[in-house]
């Protein structure tokens, strides 16, 4: 049986994030600093270079396998907490719509209690009703 584990990242897991992009959704704000002047999102990867020095991301491993990631930017002056992305999938994990939806879940749970802890009182999360990541 598999084991989903969501934990902060450590450091032998900066490079394999950026093998986590089977799926991903952008949950930020239209108005977000990480979207770029033509409406058109950055990439997971550029918005990770700009929020890796403050830590603000969790992953999910699956029997030692990270598979899962979700980026946050803390808004801790606004007691708020907004999402940037969710990317699931690995070399070894098949991010179908089931897979994916379970380590997102598992990820966002994670995330709520971090910001619960660090005081926010708001997540902010945006997405079409269609996409997967609602």
């Amino acid at each position: 049986m598999a084991t989903l584990t969501v934990r902060t990242p450590s450091r032998r897991d900066w490079l394999n994030i950026r093998r986590v992009r089977q799926r991903s959704v952008w949950l930020a704000a239209p108005w977000n600093s990480h979207v770029r002047s033509d409406g058109a999102s950055i990439g997971l990867a550029d918005a990770l270079g700009s929020l890796l020095v403050s830590n603000n991301l969790l992953v999910a491993t699956v029997d030692d396998e990270l598979c899962g990631v979700v980026v946050f930017e803390r808004d801790d002056e606004n007691f708020r907490w907004n999402l940037c992305s969710l990317s699931a999938g690995s070399p070894r994990v098949d991010a179908t719509d089931e897979v994916a939806r379970e380590l997102w879940v598992a990820l966002l749970e994670e995330a709520i209690r971090e910001a619960g802890r660090a005081g926010a009182r708001r997540v902010f999360a945006f997405s079409a009703p269609d996409d997967v990541g609602h």
